[in-house]
């Protein structure tokens, strides 16, 4: 696309070829990522500051957990044997 026409900006619905996203940033062409696929924050880096997403957050490389664990409240309802978690 960019060796024929010049493009300011792209928006991308797919092409994940491992190809085009670099060949994007050589071209100093923005991304604008409409895919609903997470990236890390290694190919942000790679490809800054042409690659941008405001859908799919970065996937961490370990993840941490979202939420704690759920604890039962002391409570006269957990006494009894009606409490039924969070």
């Amino acid at each position: 696309m960019t060796q024929d026409d010049k493009a300011f900006a792209v928006v991308l619905t797919g092409q994940f070829q491992s190809n085009a996203r670099p060949c994007y940033a050589q071209r100093k062409t923005l991304m604008l990522d409409a895919t609903l696929v997470a990236n890390d924050q290694k190919l942000f880096d790679e490809l800054a500051p042409y690659l941008w997403s405001r859908a799919s957050p970065s996937t961490p490389a370990s993840p941490r957990p979202t939420s704690t664990p759920c604890r039962p409240k002391a409570s006269s309802r957990v006494a009894r044997g009606r409490h039924r978690g969070c």
